[in-house]
């Protein structure tokens, strides 16, 4: 399945509605994502989905966690 899988879309709810909120605040454990994102699928896109009432420092944030992260052996 790994072959088949072209991108990701990241962002977080509260497991009833699909609200579209920042990776860096609830309960999924993105560093486990990413892991297995780079183990298994590195060629894959990740695009981050968020409500467009979040704020610009929010989603700054997130893209700073996420390159961090990705760059790490």
């Amino acid at each position: 399945m790994q072959n088949n899988i072209r991108g990701y879309h990241f962002h977080k709810n509260n497991g009833i509605l699909d609200e579209h909120k920042p990776i860096c605040s609830g309960k999924i454990n993105y560093d486990e994502i990413i892991y297995l994102y780079k183990k298994y699928t590195p060629n894959s896109k990740i695009v981050l989905e968020y409500d467009f009432t979040e704020s610009k420092d929010k989603l700054l944030a997130d893209i700073k966690y996420l390159s961090n992260k990705l760059k790490e052996v």
